[in-house]
């Protein structure tokens, strides 16, 4: 079955001659990947106190099938507040795609919703989660008050595009702690132990990053997420200014990561964090590999840190700047042994291509789905892992996706740029 999933709660007002009660639907909808002929559409309805009710005998117990026609399906009758109820509608137009299928149900729907403003499930954070405060910012002597402060502001808009507005993992976007580094070692090693204090003050149980030497890596340039909040309760946002004072860019890839991980609420370890988001997807599944989480990053980076030349720009140079090799970075990538996803930090400078191409790799996922697919994916993953939700985003095994895009990465560069504007144009957020 295939997932098309509409990720609100909808209030709708369903009424009778006898009867009139407010629900609360949660849905979702799934189709034969064989076949759009039958469509099963979950609802989990509340009422409006929030207290699970049961179905009366007036209402829909278990199975009833209608006709759904070219634009509406027939009008559903919950008599009462009901539990989880399932619904087969069967289609008329055996043509009908898919996507027609799930638009028509939709607008059905959404035709009959009220003024009640849309809520969307939202689960409570990791108990992890101690500190309420969505930032604290700490920052080296060494850099200027308006340095830091573009730092912020920079990681504030990202937060706005992809945190700010309700979504499943909202109430794990929170306790981010943006370090700013200058150049100095000892004004770096001051700043992150002044973090560290609050760790443990705070009283986390997991401290990390507080080892003496663990600022070098920042005043020498560079930024990550050191930190996965759904297991420590809190991210660890570092950014270095050496060259370039406040980065964009890397502040957009630093907190599309945040949004990755706060849709994680069920891993308990490494292990299961890494396997929901991706890293495991090597031929070795005892290796960290980089092309999902790292592609994704990079590519929305590009697509709203800044305007549409600049978006293409970034994307020119992920395929024609050299990078750290001697030629182009898809001229490397081609004479590569390794596939896309078995791109790992243990190549050394290799896994450049794993950010670089894989932003190329969302980009064709973009261009085929629509970007709302990704976020679905992200929004999904954390139920069912990371390939049965990437079948059931994108419709095949990465893997196969992967051997379909290197072909079509194949056409000239110019051919492929011809994608890039609708991208942008399109944006969502």
């Amino acid at each position: 079955m295939k997932l098309y999933k509409f990720a609100t709660v909808l209030c709708f007002i369903y009424a009778s001659a006898s009867y009139s009660a407010q629900q609360e639907l949660t849905i979702d909808v799934l189709v034969n990947e064989g076949s759009v002929l039958e469509t099963l559409v979950r609802l989990r309805g509340y009422d409006t106190g929030g207290t699970e009710g049961e179905s009366g005998e007036d209402g829909i117990s278990a199975k009833n099938e209608a006709k759904l026609s070219a634009r509406a399906i027939e009008p559903l009758n919950l008599a009462t507040p009901a539990v989880e109820t399932n619904l087969f509608y069967r289609e008329v137009n055996s043509s009908t795609t898919p996507q027609t299928l799930f638009a028509n149900l939709l607008q059905s729907l959404i035709e009959r919703r009220t003024s009640i403003p849309i809520k969307i499930f939202m689960p409570e954070a990791s108990a992890e989660f101690i500190d309420p405060e969505i930032w604290r910012v700490f920052a080296a002597s060494d850099v200027t008050k308006d340095i830091v402060d573009e730092n912020f502001l920079n990681s504030q808009d990202a937060y706005a595009v992809w945190m700010e507005d309700p979504y499943y993992g909202k109430k794990q976007a929170s306790a981010i702690y943006l370090i700013v580094y200058g150049t100095d070692d000892e004004a770096g090693r001051q700043v992150n132990l002044d973090y560290c204090n609050h760790i443990r003050e705070t009283g986390f149980r997991e401290i990390l990053n507080c080892d003496d030497s663990d600022h070098l890596t920042y005043v020498q340039g560079g930024g990550s997420i050191s930190s996965n909040g759904p297991l420590t309760g809190y991210y660890k946002l570092n950014m270095s200014t050496r060259g370039h004072g406040a980065s964009r860019s890397m502040a957009f890839h630093e907190l599309f990561h945040i949004y990755q991980l706060s849709n994680v609420f069920t891993a308990f370890d490494q292990y299961q964090l890494k396997n929901k988001m991706g890293k495991r997807s090597g031929d070795n599944l005892n290796v960290d590999v980089a092309w999902w989480m790292e592609g994704n990053a990079d590519f929305f980076a590009a697509l709203y840190s800044g305007d549409a030349d600049n978006f293409r720009w970034a994307m020119q140079d992920a395929l024609e700047g050299y990078g750290p090799f001697s030629q182009p970075r898809k001229a490397q990538y081609f004479e590569e042994t390794e596939k896309l996803y078995n791109l790992s930090w243990n190549q050394g400078d290799t896994v450049d291509l794993a950010y670089r191409i894989g932003s190329w790799f969302v980009a064709y996922l973009v261009a085929e789905h629509g970007e709302e697919q990704i976020y679905q994916f992200w929004e999904a993953v954390d139920k069912e892992g990371f390939s049965e939700t990437f079948i059931r985003s994108f419709g095949k095994d990465y893997k196969t996706y992967t051997e379909e895009f290197d072909a079509w990465l194949q056409q000239p560069n110019d051919e492929l740029y011809l994608f890039l504007d609708p991208l942008f144009a399109n944006r969502v957020r």
